[in-house]
């Protein structure tokens, strides 16, 4: 009867006590479409990849630090493209002095379709 009774407890606070759950979550905005072109910024690091349809805007890639998934087909327009970025980045070009392009956001996270 006790082993019973000491289940029941067991059971019963399993059951009772508040569990918080948590779930992954991803950083960033999402963006998505067709790229239209994509270039190096020759006076800084990362490509200026600017983006059509869905969510389009111009955003920084940078190889190496934003994670890619799929075919990485970041350079070649036509391509569909889909991820997240958060506001602001630099991407400048040469000029005298470096001119910052328009920059939507940065890439947190991309991948591409196959072709």
């Amino acid at each position: 009867m006790r082993t019973l009774l000491l289940g029941a407890m067991i059971v019963l606070a399993a059951f009772s006590s508040p569990i918080q759950a948590t779930a992954a979550t991803v950083s960033g905005i999402g963006f998505g479409g067709y790229i239209l072109f994509s270039f190096p910024c020759t006076c800084s690091t990362g490509y200026y990849v600017v983006v059509a349809g869905v969510s389009p805007g111009a955003f920084v890639y940078y190889p190496g630090f934003t994670p890619t998934y799929l075919y990485g087909q970041l350079y070649k327009p036509g391509t569909a493209v889909l991820g997240t970025y958060t506001p602001g980045g630099v991407c400048l070009m040469t000029a005298t002095p470096c001119v910052p392009l328009f920059v939507t956001g940065t890439m947190t996270m991309v991948g591409t379709s196959p072709i």
